[in-house]
């Protein structure tokens, strides 16, 4: 008797249920449900696997296939990625504290966009925003980095360089080009 005969009950027979006790073929019956249920859901693990080494095998070549792409659309990137971040310097007798807006373009020169000292920062961003003078007060550096990478003042810059990303950083611009000055909207 092999194994397999032995272990799965298969030397019992629909017929040999006559001379079982009740409770053995009850036991029997959920024995071999169970053991099919089993079956069934490794013939399904079985497949699942080979679909997924399907899928992880169409997934190297869409990866393959994304890398081909973004190669030849890498000159997107240089023409109109961007970043922005605020610097400052001290300059004077008084070591005044002065800030820039700066766009940061890879493989050119950072272009800075003039804001002025604090007070003259603060006050053109309450004029630009003025439905958020309270985030400008709180902390108004955090405001203008989240605006400029990601709100209107970057949609702004956005279109700037989607119009001439070449002549961009030769052009001159000042703060009110990128942070126009804005009417509170109407709250009900």
């Amino acid at each position: 008797m092999s194994w397999r005969t032995k272990r799965e009950l298969l030397f019992l027979t629909d017929k040999d249920y006559k001379r079982l006790r009740p409770e053995e073929v009850k036991l029997l019956k959920e024995f071999r449900r169970t053991r099919r249920y089993r079956d069934e859901h490794d013939r399904t693990t079985k497949d699942l696997r080979k679909q997924i080494k399907e899928k992880r095998k169409k997934m190297d070549e869409y990866d393959l296939r994304l890398g081909v792409l973004y190669n030849k659309l890498s000159p997107l990137i240089e023409k109109y990625y961007f970043t922005v971040s605020i610097t400052s310097f001290k300059k004077g007798p008084n070591k005044t504290e002065y800030f820039n807006l700066c766009i940061n373009r890879p493989g050119l020169n950072p272009k800075s966009i003039s804001l002025g000292n604090l007070n003259s920062v603060k006050q053109h961003l309450r004029l630009s925003f003025p439905d958020d003078i309270d985030k400008i007060n709180k902390n108004w550096k955090t405001f203008l980095k989240v605006d400029s990478n990601g709100g209107r003042t970057y949609d702004i810059i956005h279109r700037t360089i989607l119009g001439d990303p070449l002549m961009f950083n030769k052009n001159s611009y000042s703060k009110f080009d990128f942070l126009p000055i804005r009417k509170p909207s109407k709250k009900n």
